[in-house]
């Protein structure tokens, strides 16, 4: 899967903006998550799929927000306590960091958590039980 992070000044609108603009351009979001640090910067992480990340990229720059692209992992576990652990630990054992992490879902005893690593090559052999 594919993620756009854009880092903006919060102000009141913005993902109203940014999903505006994304679904103009026909590009459907998998998964959003939107942080706001204490320096008053938000942090959106888009998850799309791979065909539409140059469009919605491209809609992005045209209203001048700054785009970051990068390449993710979807990971799915049993829903119980320690398995997001058993996943890192593989990774941490064979020294790729991992370097983004956020949970999409939770449903039906499955859940589906987006991570970026240092190698995500390396990461989809190393966990590839769980992709």
């Amino acid at each position: 899967m594919k993620e756009l992070t854009l880092v903006e000044k919060d102000r009141v609108g913005l993902l109203a903006d940014v999903s505006e603009i994304l679904g103009k351009a026909h590009v459907n979001i998998q998964s959003v998550f939107v942080d706001v640090t204490r320096a008053k910067q938000a942090i959106i992480h888009v998850i799309l799929e791979p065909r539409a990340t140059l469009t919605a990229a491209k809609a992005l720059r045209k209203h001048g927000f700054k785009v970051m692209n990068s390449d993710i992992l979807i990971v799915r576990t049993k829903d119980t306590p320690g398995e997001l652990a058993k996943v890192c630990r593989l990774l941490a054992d064979k020294g790729i960091n991992v370097t983004n992490a956020f949970s999409i879902s939770h449903y039906g005893g499955e859940a589906l958590d987006a991570i970026s690593t240092t190698d995500n090559t390396k990461a989809r052999k190393i966990i590839k039980d769980y992709l």
